[in-house]
């Protein structure tokens, strides 16, 4: 379990090093850290055919980038990992379900919460409605797919609540494959 105090983990999330969207490749693996954002699907996108494991690090993101790099990753068949001191949360929890195998190690913890949508200040209410709606609906049916369970992702859909779960429940929920020190970090 992480253990920082809750001063800290504020420094930790307001740092410009925590937010800063990172990607890059070491042979077959590739480290996907920060922010989540598109630049890091047109990175996967042009890795080699070679790559085989994607290891994560991030507190979230941008929801649709997630959504098409989990689809990059299933297309790949890679296996998503969420090594020692790390976390997985927001919008990296659908880069993770994503992966042929997931693979957690046992010092993790994974935060999951309903998609938010911000309202661009010339859009529509109904446009932005719309997009939400998008968004929300393309993260049932990647969970459905991955096999989560039904009752996982209704919990999910709770307003302004967010859902802690360590190695262990991930296991049980299915949003998990397997829990192991793959020995792989970004540090």
């Amino acid at each position: 379990m992480l253990s920082i105090g809750l001063a800290a983990a504020t420094r930790l999330a307001a740092s410009d090093a925590w937010n800063e969207s990172r990607f890059r490749i070491d042979g077959k693996i590739a480290f996907l850290s920060g922010a989540v954002a598109h630049h890091q699907l047109f990175s996967l996108q042009s890795a080699a055919p070679t790559l085989s494991h994607i290891v994560l690090n991030s507190a979230g993101g941008d929801a649709v980038a997630a959504i098409a790099i989990a689809r990059e990753v299933r297309r790949r068949r890679l296996t998503t990992y969420v090594g020692p001191y790390s976390q997985c949360a927001s919008a990296c929890t659908i880069i993770f379900q994503g992966g042929a195998v997931r693979v957690v190690h046992p010092q993790v913890f994974f935060a999951y919460h309903t998609p938010r949508w911000y309202q661009p200040s010339r859009a529509s209410v109904s446009t932005v409605a719309a997009g939400r709606d998008d968004v929300r609906a393309s993260f049932r049916a990647l969970y459905r797919e991955l096999g989560v369970p039904e009752s996982t992702i209704q919990e999910f859909w709770h307003p302004h609540v967010m859902f802690y779960y360590g190695a262990d429940e991930l296991l049980r929920r299915n949003i998990a494959t397997a829990i192991s020190d793959m020995g792989l970090t970004d540090r």
